[in-house]
């Protein structure tokens, strides 16, 4: 995941980005608690999207603790450094854990892959340790009944895709797509609302395809000095792939809000601001201004893994 919504927080209303800084902060202690401080580090705003999925689909709001963060306003004393988030031990947040660091394994292989100099003189360990959080993620995704595979066979496809010259957008980011598709559909089985399982894949394979976009908007001129895969340069080699790029998340927003209308949700209001109204924004900002994804206070959580898509990148 490429953490797309991560200043999403700056456009919302003050109840809303509580509740949105619950669902990050949450997830950050959840990772810690069930695989580490080191994991900590692949907390992103997909991954707590997760959370607000499946809230969105519930009765009841997930409940909260009192937690201490040194990362929270950790520059002054007048303000104490806790913070009411999701239980880290509720289901919602063990799942998107699982999920952030399913995603973190790949990011770290993907990485490796892509740049010889990354990690330069650590890659064996990075290596080993993008293996054990795989492996840890598989089991424990597992015993929340979702079947990691879906999501790590897409992984494995990616580069039997990319090697295909002449696709358009959709061949490159079809993987992507139905991995977060998947991601997004099993929380409709979590709260027993089989009606959304389509619809959500559906919003899921929107978004995934706005994730690929926007990563690829903002690396295009990097990806052609390194001569890298880039899906935007080989899907319009011969056209103004900003225009293009502009077209697609059009086409992908508006996937997104129908599938959106398709759901049954009894507490919608941070979804629908988050994926109706935030995301509209953060990709005409970003299309407009080169691929950044903006500037704003940062989450305490994410501020830690502000790198290349919002994930794990040095």
């Amino acid at each position: 995941m490429y953490g797309v919504l991560k200043m999403a927080g700056c456009g919302l209303a003050p109840q809303e980005r509580e509740a949105w800084w619950g669902h990050l902060c949450g997830l950050c202690t959840g990772l810690r608690k069930q695989f580490g401080q080191p994991a900590r580090l692949a907390t992103n705003s997909d991954a707590a999207l997760v959370i607000a999925l499946y809230e969105a689909q519930a009765e009841e709001p997930i409940p909260k603790k009192n937690s201490f963060c040194v990362l929270h306003r950790p520059l002054t004393r007048r303000v104490k450094n806790t913070r009411w988030v999701d239980d880290p031990s509720h289901p919602a947040v063990r799942y998107a854990a699982g999920a952030a660091m399913l995603s973190a394994a790949d990011k770290l292989r993907d990485n490796l892959q892509d740049d010889p100099s990354w990690m330069r003189g650590a890659r064996r360990p990075v290596r080993w340790l993008a293996g054990h959080w795989r492996d840890l993620a598989e089991e424990y995704l597992a015993a929340l009944g979702f079947q990691a595979g879906l999501v790590e066979g897409q992984f494995q496809r990616q580069a039997a895709v990319e090697a295909q010259a002449g696709g358009d957008f959709g061949s490159y980011s079809g993987p992507t797509e139905l991995a977060v598709g998947a991601v997004f559909a099993h929380t409709a089985r979590m709260q027993g609302r089989v009606g959304n399982y389509d619809p959500l894949f559906a919003m899921g394979r929107g978004y995934g395809r706005i994730m690929l976009l926007l990563d690829a908007y903002q690396d295009y001129e990097l990806d052609a000095q390194r001569r890298q895969f880039n899906p935007l340069a080989a899907a319009f080699p011969d056209q103004d792939w900003r225009q293009a790029a502009q077209e697609l998340f059009h086409q992908a927003h508006r996937q997104l809000r129908e599938a959106v209308a398709a759901l049954e949700l009894p507490n919608p209001v941070l979804l629908n601001k988050l994926l109706l109204h935030q995301l509209g924004k953060t990709g005409h900002r970003a299309l407009a201004s080169g691929g950044t994804l903006g500037l704003c206070h940062a989450t305490a959580a994410e501020g830690v893994n502000q790198g290349r898509g919002g994930t794990l990148r040095a």
